[in-house]
This record gives C-alpha cells, structure tokens and sequence, in this order.
C-alpha cells in the first residue's frame, strides 16, 4: 500500500490516510508474524500457486463488490491475496468513493474477528487436550497465531 501511495489520485489520497490510521492497528496485529521469505528456496514451487489464488481472490472480491460482509462471506473469499491492493489500484486511475474505504475498514474488522474466534477456539482446544498452549501456538500453522 506504501508503493501505491504516491500514485494515488490527490483526491484519493485523504481517504486512504484516514483508512491506514482506522485500520492500522488490525492489519499490523494480522501481518506481524507472517514472514515473508521470497528468496527462499521453495519459492519456486510456490509462486504458481500464489499467482492463481491472487486472480482467484481477484474474482471473488469483484463478485461481492469488494465488500465482506460478515464472516462467512469471508469464508467464500478467502485466500493469499490482499483487499486494499485492489483499491489502491483502482485509486490511482478513479475516485473512490469513501464509502468503498468504510466497507473495506469493516472488512479487515471481520477478517480480525474470524482470527479472534479461531485463536481463542484453539485455545480452549489445546487447554483442554492439556497441552503447553503457547507452544502448541508457536508451532501451529507457523506460529501465524501466537
């Protein structure tokens, strides 16, 4: 979203500060842990399949109109890809609306809430089968979670 930033339209470009401050606090606890190791040595073996699920995220977004409604039409959606990307993109050629930064502030709401209910899920799943519940978080699914 920062390397968009400066193509932004001008008028687009309060809209996109008040979103990043709106949604910053989420989107950083969403993507603190996630590593991104591009150079590494399977990202060969992956990088076809990263490209598919971000046209198929592409779709799936333009089939409910960029906006997540609740939690299971995230569940319809779901993939690698990135919401914000898409309305950055599309901000650099149109104004956008404000109401299209409102939906995707609630989007990234829900995206977090999903998140929210699996962890505290797991939780309760790894208490109870009696194990180190931050170790079991460290490991699971790349520590993504912890």
């Amino acid at each position: 979203m920062e390397a968009v930033h400066a193509k932004l339209l001008p008028a687009n470009r309060r809209l996109v500060d008040q979103y990043d401050s709106w949604v910053w606090a989420a989107v950083h606890l969403l993507s603190a842990t996630v590593k991104n190791d591009k150079a590494g040595p399977h990202q060969d073996k992956f990088a076809k399949y990263v490209e598919a699920e971000e046209n198929r995220l592409r779709e799936n977004l333009k089939a409910v109109d960029y906006f997540i409604d609740e939690s299971n039409t995230l569940t319809l959606i779901a993939g690698n890809g990135r919401i914000e990307k898409e309305i950055m993109k599309i901000g650099t050629r149109k104004i956008i609306s404000p109401r299209e930064f409102i939906e995707a502030g609630i989007s990234i709401v829900h995206v977090s809430n999903a998140l929210r209910f699996r962890t505290r899920d797991l939780r309760n799943i790894f208490a109870q089968q009696k194990l180190d519940v931050a170790k079991h978080f460290e490991s699971f699914a790349c520590g993504v979670l912890s």
